[in-house]
């Protein structure tokens, strides 16, 4: 047996399977849920763990919601994701499955923006900021990829 099959999954990993993969039952032994459904599970989770890393670090926000650079968060995002949902269909990756890889680029991207700010700027690391980051890289994704 290779060595690599002796390693243990991390939690994470064992999250994600248990989010992506129905319970099996006696006639189905890898029941896999449905597409739609699996992408939106993983989603959730991503959102979920993205927006508790933000709210671990609260800072007074200087900004409001409906700030000039909140658009261009939200577009930004829009665009990045909708270009790497669509560059992922070219690959023939399925439509749900580019939609998953262009939010998750798009929100790592953003994420990683806001980390630079924090940490080399020694400005705010604005959840705000992420909010719309996130709700960009959703529309982006789903409109170019076709997930439905």
């Amino acid at each position: 047996m290779p060595a690599w099959h002796s390693i243990k999954p991390s939690p994470i990993a064992n999250t994600i399977d248990a989010l992506t993969h129905a319970s099996p039952t006696s006639t189905q032994v890898d029941s896999r849920l449905p597409n739609k459904q699996r992408i939106l599970n993983v989603l959730l989770l991503l959102s979920t763990l993205y927006l508790a890393g933000c709210a671990a670090n609260p800072v007074k926000q200087h900004s409001a919601w409906f700030a000039k650079d909140k658009a261009f968060h939200f577009a930004t995002s829009t665009a990045l994701s909708a270009g790497l949902a669509a560059t992922a269909k070219q690959q023939n990756q399925s439509d749900c499955d580019a939609a998953l890889i262009g939010f998750s680029i798009s929100l790592a991207i953003g994420a990683g923006k806001e980390s630079y700010d924090k940490r080399v700027k020694k400005t705010l690391y604005s959840y705000r900021d992420m909010v719309w980051n996130m709700a960009g890289a959703a529309v982006g994704s789903l409109l170019a990829s076709g997930c439905h």
